[in-house]
């Protein structure tokens, strides 16, 4: 998986209806955290009569990743944010065209 989620499809579909581009990631941010948090309890929910999991497992999530990755994001995002507001909406949005082409790129490779 290349990380991307719904941002790929929701940010230009936003941004194509006119919606700015610093609120259209503020959107998407937002359902990917609803997404992130529905896909963390149905990983929970399905695995939890899994055998043979790791210590510290709740189902399929296993927590000290899943707190690895929560404390690096919440460390990071506010740095990310900063720089998004310092640069303007046309080369923002020109940077996310490049990065959709990038991730295209590497799915097809």
């Amino acid at each position: 998986m290349l990380g991307v989620g719904g941002s790929a499809f929701s940010v230009p579909f936003l941004t194509h209806r006119g919606v700015n581009i610093h609120t259209a990631v503020v959107v998407s941010i937002a359902i990917a955290i609803t997404v992130a948090v529905l896909g963390t309890i149905t990983f929970m929910l399905t695995g939890i009569y899994a055998v043979g999991l790791p210590r510290w497992s709740t189902g399929f999530i296993y927590w000290p990743a899943w707190f690895g990755l929560v404390i690096g994001g919440v460390l990071i995002a506010p740095i990310g944010a900063r720089i998004s507001h310092l640069i303007s909406p046309e080369r923002l949005k020109f940077f996310f065209g490049l990065f959709l082409i990038v991730i295209a790129v590497k799915m097809l490779v």
